[in-house]
């Protein structure tokens, strides 16, 4: 079910600086997710989504934000990932 996936994602930070040029380097964190994509059908579970992320985003107002209606809901596509493996790296 759903399309093999993988992700990749990477958080820079503090550049490294050294007295050799061939030493400078960056401080980063970063991911890879190994998954399926597969397509959020159920409206409840795309307006739950839209929620989380307005809650997120804006804390303080996201209850003044206009709810979708039913025809903006069956015209969004919405994809999670089905996290299958993982692996993270640190460099600090």
């Amino acid at each position: 079910n759903g399309a093999p996936a993988s992700v990749s994602i990477t958080i820079p930070g503090e550049p490294v600086i050294s007295d050799k040029l061939c030493n400078y380097s960056m401080n980063y964190k970063s991911a890879i997710i190994y998954g399926r994509f597969e397509n959020v059908e159920r409206p409840e579970e795309k307006i739950e989504f839209f929620l989380g992320m307005a809650k997120k985003l804006n804390p303080l107002g996201w209850r003044d934000s206009i709810r979708p209606d039913k025809n903006e809901i069956e015209n969004v596509c919405v994809i999670k990932l089905k996290i299958e493996e993982f692996s993270v790296k640190t460099r600090d």
